[in-house]
């Protein structure tokens, strides 16, 4: 599980007190086999009463289609059903539509890709209006700075992108992005002030941010590495071990 920090697209905005701001849990249940819902619907109960207001979950554009002619139903399904038990514990649903199928993208006009990400959104909404789900927040794409999950390519799609998700899911629906702050991925200040015409129509930008990561020298993680980032990233946060971050920010 991550908590992740909201940035607020415009600075001239007010911040919400803390006791304002939600607290939400990402999870990739979806994407768990093992995971059933009689747990997940355990789990919730768990989250709500700890504090937590939403979950914020991914559903992967190349999983549901993993062609330009074919819908798995079944994965869709699958997703609405853990989103409809979140809802019914008080589990408000942020929906992540990441990981770009590449024939919707490569060597593929802004149209054709418009329209591909359309008939991806009209599925997903269809599928959760048959489990009764809200999608009322959208994240478009995850970690639009890094191109190991966002082909650099979609930084200029992202205003057909919002507008669609708006109107496949209402005007009033809160459109975000991630940036990660975390090595190589660290000047976002450079990378917000360089694409800011694409991040206007957003409502919000949120920030992944993992401190541990400072600590390790440039090509250093390997596949193997993983217990030792979250081992570093909790002993920064512990020891307030965060000053390079800082001077980033």
């Amino acid at each position: 599980y991550t908590a992740h920090s909201r940035l607020l697209s415009s600075m001239i905005e007010i911040p919400p007190s803390p006791t304002e701001r939600p607290f939400f849990i990402t999870h990739h249940a979806p994407d768990t086999e093992p995971l059933t819902f009689t747990r997940f619907q355990e789990m919730c109960k768990e989250m709500k009463a700890v504090g937590f207001s939403e979950h914020r979950f991914d559903v992967r554009w190349n999983t549901s289609a993993p062609t330009a002619h074919t819908t798995n139903q079944e994965y869709l399904t699958r997703a609405a059903r853990f989103a409809q038990i979140a809802q019914k514990e008080g589990l408000k649903p942020l929906v992540i539509f990441s990981t770009p199928p590449i024939w919707a993208y490569k060597g593929k006009s802004s149209e054709y890709i418009a329209k591909a990400y359309s008939n991806f959104t009209q599925n997903v909404k269809t599928i959760f209006d048959k489990a009764d789900v809200s999608i009322t927040a959208v994240q478009l794409l995850n970690e639009i700075n890094n191109p190991v999950y966002t082909p650099k390519r979609f930084l200029s799609e992202l205003p057909a992108m919002a507008a669609i998700t708006k109107n496949v899911f209402g005007e009033k629906t809160d459109v975000s992005a991630t940036v990660v702050c975390a090595k190589p991925w660290t000047d976002v200040g450079k990378f917000v002030e360089k694409h800011k015409n694409s991040l206007l129509p957003l409502t919000s930008i949120g920030l992944d941010f993992y401190p541990g990561v400072y600590q390790f020298k440039k090509n250093t993680i390997s596949p193997k590495g993983g217990s030792i980032i979250a081992h570093q990233t909790l002993e920064a946060i512990a020891t307030k071990g965060m000053k390079p971050a800082r001077k980033d920010f």
